[in-house]
Parts: structure tokens; C-alpha cells; sequence
């Protein structure tokens, strides 16, 4: 099963705040990040990476404080809904704190690029590593 089955497969709509801080605590203790401080709120879309962004993530790294800011579901443009998928969006923001030594915020910039396609395609292969054998 591939990311797209298994994007098709997800479940749709807004995860409730219970099943949301559950799926953060996995992946947080799965990615090693359980010396970290990690929040995560739910807001309205003009609210997340200065409504330029679904998701975006803040970071202390001094201190492993880091809080990620995801939209409401309902809030994304409908070509977003159909392939959206939270658990993913999730283990990628949570990827860019464990990187987060490395990132820069020069979006521009080449190391910038790169890492956040390696967080990308991370965040897929774990995805599919928890639920390939489930079919």
C-alpha cells in the first residue's frame, strides 16, 4: 500500500482534540522526542504560519520547547481535503523538531530545502511502516 491508498484511506474531517494528543504522544515517543516539550494547538487557518500554512511548528531548541499549529480541518481549501491526512502532517512537523539543529529558516536557502524533503519523505515511510501490515 502506497501513501496515496493510504492517504485515500485515512479518516476525513476533524480529529477530535483526545484522538489528536494521542497520535502526538505516539509519534513523539516513536521519533525519541520524549525529552521535549510539545503542545500542539488547533486554530483557525489565518492563525497558522501567517495563513500561508496548514500546519507549522515553533521551536526552542536550548530548551526542547516547541508548540505545532495545525488548522481546522473544515478551515483547508477543498483540493487540500482530499489528500489531507493529520497523522501524517503530524509525524512531519514532529520530524522538523527532531531536525530542528539543522533547520534554518531561510526558506530559500538549499540546506532548508533539502531537509524539509527528507522530513517529507520520512514522515511518509513511517506512515506507511504502521499501517502496512494492517490491510
Amino acid at each position: 500500500m502506497n501513501t496515496t491508498e493510504l492517504d485515500k484511506a485515512a479518516p476525513k474531517g476533524d480529529w477530535s482534540k483526545k484522538e489528536a494528543f494521542k497520535l502526538l504522544k505516539e509519534w513523539q515517543n516513536a521519533l525519541g522526542l520524549n525529552d521535549w516539550t510539545i503542545e500542539m494547538d488547533l486554530l483557525d487557518s489565518k492563525e497558522v504560519g501567517d495563513g500561508t500554512a496548514y500546519q507549522s511548528t515553533e521551536y526552542e531548541e536550548s530548551v526542547k520547547a516547541a508548540v505545532i499549529h495545525v488548522a481546522h480541518y473544515e478551515q483547508l481549501e477543498d483540493y487540500v481535503k482530499e489528500s489531507y491526512n493529520f497523522e501524517r502532517t503530524l509525524i512531519h512537523e514532529l520530524l522538523h523538531i527532531k531536525f530542528s539543529l539543522l533547520d534554518n529558516d531561510n526558506q530559500e536557502c538549499l540546506q532548508s530545502r533539502v531537509l524539509h524533503q527528507i522530513v517529507d519523505e520520512l514522515s511518509k515511510s513511517f506512515y506507511i511502516t504502521k499501517y502496512k501490515n494492517k490491510e
